[in-house]
């Protein structure tokens, strides 16, 4: 899902930015399930979240929904948390 809000990168202050782009940083190499809304797959791409498991496969624990798709996205993120981990994320993480 792409973003069509050219303001995305903008909704957050700078001063909150850091802050937040570590936060999901840490879920991700953590290898906690992530839902992401909206245009927060903007703040995905700037914290270098991949959106595939390392081996190109589609990552369970990475719930992207939108307003039409809220329930579906919930239903996804609540069954992905049963997994408490997604390890199919573990690799070495990105040089700062």
């Amino acid at each position: 899902m792409q973003s069509s809000c050219p303001t995305a990168k903008r909704r957050l202050k700078p001063s909150t930015r850091t802050p937040a782009l570590e936060f999901l940083r840490d879920q991700y190499w953590h290898c906690k399930t992530i839902l992401a809304f909206g245009a927060s797959d903007a703040l995905l791409a700037e914290a270098q979240i991949p959106m595939t498991l390392p081996d190109g496969a589609v990552d369970p624990g990475l719930i992207l929904a939108d307003a039409a798709s809220a329930d579906e996205g919930i239903g996804a993120f609540i069954e992905a948390m049963g997994a408490h981990r997604h390890f199919g994320r573990e690799n070495d993480t990105p040089k700062a």
